[in-house]
């Protein structure tokens, strides 16, 4: 997308979300409120979808109960809110709701994560993106490696899924592509930035990471496993694509049990 349509779009999105601002139920609460623009998201490279774009609404619980009972009630039983039309979608968080994803390290909580670093503040009197982004940095002192394992055994688990498909029938692996290709994307992104985003955006961010430029074509054949010749190209690839992955990983994690034996280590039974 150029970037004067992608300008465009934002435009659009801030008016829209405005719109919400100055409607009879949060117009009161207004200068307490923060809105941002999530998607599309402030990076170089996004090539948004100029039908939708979606916004989060941020409010304290305390003021949520001045509201009208239809906002009222979820935002006190649930912490969030949806709200959508042709146009976009909104989604209003309480500040304890927010703060609670944010405390996790799950597939939910580094999305939100991701998000909040890289959106637009349309309108934030009390500047609470700046805590917000602060916390979405923040990770516990054993985080990054309970991030990195699971996607580690995933990307293993998967990689030989698919490179078990006859390259002649290819037809099979689809989901063990797509599986693969989520997991590689997503921790080439946790190595670089602690976090990654949400589905739509992760081809595209992983592309700007060290790992993904080292597995651009892989990256690209599995994406396109429809296509027959790039699914032959990703499964002869696998056994590159688990070499790099092991390389990126082997200077933080080399000498851990997980690292060395990953089937072993997916076997164990839960703690």
């Amino acid at each position: 997308m150029t970037a004067e349509p992608e300008a465009a779009l934002r435009a659009q999105a801030r008016d829209w979300g405005r719109s919400r601002l100055a409607s009879p139920a949060w117009a009161e609460l207004e200068h307490r409120l923060t809105l941002l623009l999530i998607d599309p998201p402030t990076v170089e490279w996004v090539a948004a979808d100029p039908s939708a774009f979606a916004l989060w609404l941020i409010v304290e619980s305390s003021e949520a109960r001045s509201l009208p009972l239809e906002l009222r009630e979820p935002l006190l039983r649930d912490g969030v809110l949806l709200e959508h039309d042709d146009e976009a979608a909104l989604t209003v968080f309480t500040v304890d709701r927010i703060e609670a994803v944010l405390a996790g390290i799950g597939r939910r909580a580094l999305e939100m994560r991701w998000s909040i670093r890289h959106a637009e503040p349309v309108h934030d009197v009390l500047r609470r993106i700046e805590t917000l982004s602060a916390a979405a940095e923040r990770l516990p002192e054993d985080a990054p490696e309970r991030i990195v394992r699971p996607l580690y055994l995933q990307a293993h688990s998967s990689l030989r899924a698919l490179g078990s498909i006859d390259a002649a029938q290819p037809g099979g692996g689809a989901i063990a592509a797509g599986e693969a290709a989520g997991a590689l994307s997503r921790l080439a992104c946790v190595l670089e930035e602690g976090n990654h985003p949400p589905a739509q955006w992760l081809l595209p961010a992983a592309a700007e990471t060290e790992l993904g430029r080292r597995m651009a074509s892989w990256l690209n054949d599995s994406a396109r496993y429809s296509d027959e010749d790039a699914a032959r190209r990703a499964i002869n690839g696998c056994e590159a694509a688990w070499n790099a992955v092991q390389a990126a990983v082997q200077p933080l994690y080399g000498t851990s049990a997980w690292y060395l034996s990953p089937d072993v280590w997916a076997l164990r039974p839960p703690r």
